[in-house]
């Protein structure tokens, strides 16, 4: 069911010419029977470019825009929230001052997703608005580093076993000396 704030973003988007009321009214009942975002489904048909529906809702939620790919995300960010949850509710934390969270969101994040996203982190909440892309570009960041974490890494060898910078030249000479010295024929 399409949420009042999708109306009220497809209403603008309307008014400004950005959208035909037909391409709406046929957005808003896709919506209805796929529960997909608004946003989502207008970018994917083409009816709006995404940076400018990002911008567009800035402007109407009173909210600031900003582009992930221009941000340095802290890995200590990356461990706070569950990925399916960050594609559940299309946001990537930026950054954290203290007790405040800035995040950046596809679009208006209803009260239940601010609220989850408040207890897990402690914090109160900032939201900016970025292109859905960026957003998920973000989200496949995150997801490659927890897979990165995962992976098991060799254990260091004991000092005992570790070779001093001599002893490999040495035996890489040894071994070049082999490669470049020619077999010996019998006569």
């Amino acid at each position: 069911m399409p949420t009042r704030e999708s109306k009220r973003l497809g209403e603008t988007l309307v008014h400004e010419k950005l959208l035909t009321r037909e391409e709406l009214q046929d957005s808003l009942r896709q919506q209805e029977t796929s529960g997909e975002r608004l946003e989502n489904i207008l970018v994917r048909r083409g009816f709006v470019e995404e940076e400018v529906l990002a911008e567009v809702i800035a402007k109407e939620f009173s909210l600031p825009f900003v582009s992930p790919n221009q941000y340095f995300i802290s890995s200590d960010l990356f461990d706070l929230f569950p990925t399916k949850m960050l594609e559940k509710y299309e946001f990537v934390p930026l950054d954290r001052l203290g007790r405040v969270l800035t995040v950046a969101a596809t679009s208006v994040l209803d009260k239940k997703a601010m609220g989850e996203i408040q207890e897990i982190s402690g914090c109160t909440v900032r939201i900016f608005v970025a292109p859905i892309s960026q957003v998920h570009s973000a989200i496949e960041k995150i997801e490659t580093y927890e897979k990165e974490k995962e992976v098991p890494v060799a254990p260091e060898p004991e000092p005992s076993e570790r070779k001093t910078d001599i002893e490999i030249l040495r035996e890489l000479a040894e071994e070049l000396k082999r490669k470049s010295t020619p077999p010996a024929t019998e006569e």
